[in-house]
């Protein structure tokens, strides 16, 4: 299970980067702001299917952010899809074309009820938090930022809001 709760930690990891890349040279101005993911991002792993959708994420000129979204998961272990919406607080730095981001505060908020079953939501945020992570920029501009996260080579694309 920590092996998953990982795997989901980097995905979510890798979007809210998303956000906030920069080469040398670029504007924080074109750093800061609201971006959108294009399309729903999903890692199978063990049997275990994590897929992240609706995320949004705002950057600071302070380097600080803010993120959300629905994070599911299903497959080995799991009776049924587990949905759930996720927020988090970080900081975050840019040095060449590496994005790096540490998760200072997470709320997990279960949308499934299973019977029997614990909330998992404090579980997987406690998880999150004080994790560090980096990412690649793949590309920036005004419009979209294309990162690879270094660990898992999940790939996101977001458009700025």
């Amino acid at each position: 299970m920590k092996r998953i709760l990982f795997l989901a930690f980097t995905t979510f990891l890798l979007i809210t980067l998303t956000a906030c890349g920069g080469k040398k040279g670029t504007s924080d101005n074109l750093l800061v702001g609201t971006w959108v993911a294009s399309e729903p991002t999903t890692v199978t792993e063990s049997g275990m299917t994590i897929t992240f959708s609706d995320m949004t994420s705002t950057y600071s000129k302070d380097n600080t952010a803010k993120a959300s979204g629905n994070m599911s998961m299903s497959g080995a272990g799991l009776p049924v899809k587990l949905d759930m919406t996720i927020a988090t607080e970080s900081t975050w730095s840019v040095e060449g074309n590496t994005l790096s981001e540490t998760i200072t505060d997470a709320d997990i908020k279960m949308k499934t009820n299973i019977p029997g079953m614990p909330d998992m939501g404090g579980m997987i945020a406690q998880q999150m938090k004080s994790q560090a992570g980096t990412s690649t920029i793949v590309k920036l501009d005004k419009k979209t930022l294309i990162l690879k996260e270094d660990k898992t080579g999940v790939q996101v694309t977001m458009k700025r809001k």
